[in-house]
This record gives C-alpha cells, structure tokens and sequence, in this order.
C-alpha cells in the first residue's frame, strides 16, 4: 500500500494504486484535495480514526466507491469531496462536524441514505443537489438548508424539523417553500408551516419567481390566496425576472378570475412590450 501513495508526513497527497478497497495508514491526519480523484477502480475507503481532514473534492469522479468509512474524528470535509460518486449507496458523517459544506454529495445519483449527526447545524448550497435516489436523511440537529426545494434536502430533512426550531427567517422561508411544494411529505409538522406560509405569501412568491419555482406557485393559487392587488405585483416581479413560465401561469390564472378578461389583455400587452 505504502508504494501507492503520495505521502507528506501525516498528509496524504496522493494516490497511484490499482484501486480495490483501499485501507490508509493509521498516521494518517489529512487526506489531501483531489487525492482520489476519478480514481474510478477504488471500491471502498477506509480513514483511519485521528484524521481530521478530507481536502477539496478529495474523491470526486470515484463512480466505483460503495463505501467510505469516517471516522468521528473527522472535524472537516471540504467542497466537492464525494462529487460524482455514483455508486456510492449510504453514509454515515462523522460526529464532530457542524457543516455540510457546499456541493458534498452532488450528482450521488445511487445514495439513498445519510445519517448527519446531531452537531450538524448548516447544510450549504447544493450539498445533495442531483441525490434523487436520496430518501432517508436522519439530521435532528440542522436548523440552516441554504436550498430550499433545489435538491432533495427539503423533502428528506425540512418535514422533520419543527418550524420554531427554525432559527433564521430566510430558513423559516425555505422551509415553508418546501411545505408549499411537497405538503404531502409534512407529517406533525404540517400546520405550523401552513400557517407560516398563510402569513408570508408576498415574501414567498418574490422567492418562487426569483428563483422560478413552479411549485409554490399552484400552492397559493389552489387556496386562493392570490389576491388582484398581489397579482399585480407578482406578474411586474415576474416581467422584470423574465420568468416566463410565472408571467404564463399567473395570466392564466387571472383570466380565470371573475370580470378579469380586460386586465389580463393589458397585462399581456405589457409583457410583449419587453
């Protein structure tokens, strides 16, 4: 094994096996950015425990890995570090970590389970974005998602969440744009972020429409709560974003509604002025 790899003191640099499953000595504290990368043939990965450290995409590409042992020592694993690990089926993160930074575990398309411990508080953009096999998250301690319903943490791990646990208001927001676009997964949960939701439609739909949304959407306009005044604005919003898919649904919409017609042709009229 020793022949193998790139070694800098306690600092793994690099890794020339023939893959397999892979065990790193126990000296071992930092396993250095990109050290497996696209190694495709590595089957697993053993961290020994006394590692602190997992660099920058440090097995992004290894569409072979089944299985990664960390080790609750582990204080840090950077951006990028499991990136296209399509084999990869479960996890379990290490139990000192407090952030799940940016991109971890984007395009697992095979990972269906993770188990996130409790010191986990933020889970960063896109940390599950293209995880659609993803199902079960156990995380009772996260109280920060920066994506809303981009990827699969709103329906794996916002629905767990009580809404006054929820300690800022732009994730009090994200969680109630989950509840508005997968209701149907919010259990005990569900009336508290109904309820929020009522309270902050305007906040809502400048969200959905920024960022194009669909869901939320249809989520007001089935219960109602899309007043004429409102809809004014939300269609100017929406102009202004060049989101044309809001601009259509909201039209339609309004044309639905009683006396509406002539507005609605003045707003259409608006909409190819652009």
């Amino acid at each position: 094994m020793g022949s193998s790899l790139w070694l800098d003191g306690g600092v793994l640099r690099g890794y020339y096996g023939e893959g397999g499953d892979v065990v790193l000595p126990d000296f071992i504290y930092d396993v250095g950015g990109y050290v497996f990368r696209n190694q495709t043939r590595v089957r697993s990965v053993a961290i020994p425990d006394g590692a602190i450290d997992v660099g920058y995409g440090a097995f992004s590409g290894c569409s072979g890995l089944t299985r990664v042992v960390l080790p609750d020592s582990i204080l840090r694993i950077d951006m990028y570090a499991f990136s296209g690990c399509e084999s990869l089926p479960e996890v379990r993160l290490p139990g000192k970590m407090k952030i799940l930074r940016d991109s971890t575990f984007i395009h697992c398309s095979s990972l269906r389970k993770v188990e996130i411990p409790d010191r986990v508080e933020k889970i960063e953009f896109h940390a599950f974005y293209g995880c659609d096999a993803l199902r079960e998250v156990r995380a009772m301690g996260v109280r920060e998602v920066e994506d809303p319903i981009i990827d699969r943490t709103a329906r794996c791990i916002l629905p767990l969440v009580p809404m006054e646990q929820l300690e800022s208001k732009q994730m009090q927001l994200n969680g109630a744009l989950g509840y508005c676009s997968f209701p149907e997964l919010y259990g005990e949960t569900a009336g508290e972020y109904e309820a929020y939701a009522a309270e902050h439609v305007s906040e809502l739909m400048e969200q959905s429409i920024r960022c194009r949304f669909s869901e939320p959407l249809r989520y007001f306009a089935q219960r109602g709560l899309l007043t004429e005044e409102g809809l004014t604005d939300y269609l100017e919003q929406a102009q202004t974003a060049k989101n044309t898919e809001a601009v259509a649904f909201l039209l339609e919409y309004k044309f639905a509604q009683p006396h509406a017609e002539d507005d609605a042709w003045n707003d259409i009229d608006k909409e190819f002025e652009l």
